[in-house]
Order: C-alpha cells, then structure tokens, then sequence
C-alpha cells in the first residue's frame, strides 16, 4: 500500500480512499504506556461508532483526541488515560452533543527518529 500526505488533515492517508484508514502521529502524552506522542496509529473510518471498548480517534467539542474509551450502562461515556498523571475523564448525555468518533485506531508502531 502506498500513502501520501494529506495537508489538510496533518496526516497520512491511503491513496485508494477506500481502504478508509489513516495513518496519525499520537498528539499527546494521556496515552503513554501504550503508545507516545510521535508514535505512528492507524485508525479504521470505517468504525464510527463506539462497537466496542477500545481505543479511537474522537472529535469532542472540535478538538482531535486519541483516547480509551469505555463504555458505561448509565449511557456515559468514560475517556481513560493509560497515563496515571492524567485523571479519568466521564461524558454524560450533555457532552456527547459535541461528540463524534472518527474511527478505532486498530494498530500502533513506536516512533524512532534516526
């Protein structure tokens, strides 16, 4: 499979659209332990909704997120860090307004510059 940039979206993408995966750098550090900031994941669109407990890239009051989410029978959602100086975080009814899921991230490769 061959990639290119995609300027608009500060990530890579597949050249046949299809495919529906993107390749991202992890932007923050609330998931260290499991990948770093720098670390290459590659996300499946195709997965837009929350099919299961995982890990995905999320939309959340118009910012970009990487984060664990766990889903709860109250209908709130729980946004856990594998970092432990980052608190856990619960989404109830009203903060899913401004909530989307831009798909699972379903593999990760630890970044290393040479």
């Amino acid at each position: 499979m061959y990639l290119q940039i995609d300027q608009a979206n500060n990530g890579l993408i597949p050249i046949d659209p299809s495919l529906k995966l993107v390749l991202l750098h992890g932007i923050d550090d609330f998931m260290s332990n499991t990948f770093y900031n720098g670390d290459l994941l590659l996300i499946d669109t195709r997965i837009n909704t929350l099919d299961c407990d995982s890990i995905y890239e999320i939309k959340l009051q118009g910012q970009h997120l990487i984060r664990r989410i766990q889903r709860m029978p109250s209908n709130q959602l729980l946004l856990i860090p594998d970092n432990k100086h980052y608190q856990l975080i619960t989404l109830n009814q009203a903060s899913l307004l401004n909530f989307e899921v831009i798909g699972r991230v379903i593999q990760s490769w630890k970044a290393q510059r040479h």
